[in-house]
């Protein structure tokens, strides 16, 4: 019977839960909705969020190069008085993705995977 020596071992098949590498998007969040409190994080990060005066809706800067790694994360918490209605847009790539909601026990919620690229609205099935 032959003996195994380190030369004559195959090398050790790549990990299969490698970290994937991340795909970079622009990015743009805008929220609506009459709320006390508004946090909004994609991917882990917190966006931060200035109200616009001209239309009271609460918008980020653009990012040009948001890295995401598969399905993008999306987490929104708001707080405000029951029945409220709020509106989150994401803009990813120039295309939209659009969640509602209502208040319900002075809180809005949503935790979400958006899978992407987007789909474009305008084309047919």
């Amino acid at each position: 019977m032959a003996q195994e020596t380190d030369s004559t071992r195959q090398p050790a098949a790549p990990a299969s839960d490698a970290p994937a590498i991340p795909t970079c998007h622009a990015i743009k969040v805008e929220f609506s909705g009459d709320v006390f409190l508004v946090n909004v994080a994609l991917e882990g990060e917190l966006i931060p969020l200035v109200l616009d005066p001209a239309d009271g809706n609460w918008k980020s800067k653009l990012f040009a190069a948001f890295p995401v790694v598969g399905d993008m994360d999306t987490y929104l918490f708001c707080k405000g008085i029951n029945g409220t209605a709020w509106k989150l847009q994401l803009c990813v790539d120039k295309r939209s993705a659009i969640r509602e909601g209502v208040i319900r026990k002075g809180f809005g919620y949503l935790g979400e995977q958006i899978a992407l690229p987007l789909p474009d609205v305008g084309a047919k099935p």
